[in-house]
């Protein structure tokens, strides 16, 4: 809900930042806040950073979709836009899993802390190659308005929002499930 609620907003918030630094500084912010899930003493704690962290998400994917058509041909920015979404989809189709199975493997901090690297690691590959001064063209009170008010983009939007939750629940609760249920290990 953060991500999906709160891209939006973050968008008009952000927008005239530089995109090296507002990328990278996501990056840094969410890895940050998985590490110190890695380290919650408890449930509340962990939720907490994680919602925390997902601030981070809202901004980062659709900026970089944004971003990314500043940066090729305008022959290449469909492609481009793709390759962006495609990461977030690879990465729901084969991180969810492999966190689930690192998590009942070795336990859900070093999920966390996994969780945790990757996005450091991305943060100081983005800041040494992306250019400074990337800075695409903001949208207007009217266009945001226009946007929200769309019956037909919201209607598509709620079922992304519900399709998109379904599957993170699901991931995050079926491997559990199925250990209990039909008694098998992670692995």
């Amino acid at each position: 809900m953060v991500v999906c609620l709160g891209a939006p907003f973050l968008a008009a918030w952000v927008a005239g930042w530089d995109r090296k630094k507002l990328l990278s500084w996501s990056l840094v912010w969410y890895g940050l806040w998985h590490a110190l899930a890695a380290l919650a003493p408890g449930f509340s704690s962990l939720l907490a950073c994680r919602v925390l962290a997902m601030l981070a998400a809202a901004v980062f994917t659709p900026q970089a979709a944004s971003c990314i058509a500043l940066l090729v041909h305008e022959h290449q920015r469909g492609r481009a836009i793709t390759f962006v979404f495609l990461g977030w989809s690879v990465t729901s189709v084969n991180g969810s899993p492999l966190g689930a199975w690192i998590g009942g493997v070795w336990g859900w901090r070093w999920s966390m802390a996994l969780i945790a690297a990757l996005p450091l690691l991305g943060a100081a590959w983005l800041w040494r190659h992306m250019p400074e001064r990337v800075v695409p063209t903001a949208l207007s009170a009217a266009a945001w308005l226009q946007t929200l008010s769309s019956r037909p983009l919201m209607v598509t939007l709620s079922v992304t929002v519900m399709s998109g939750a379904g599957q993170i629940i699901l991931f995050s609760y079926l491997a559990p499930y199925v250990t209990e249920r039909f008694a098998t290990s992670p692995g």
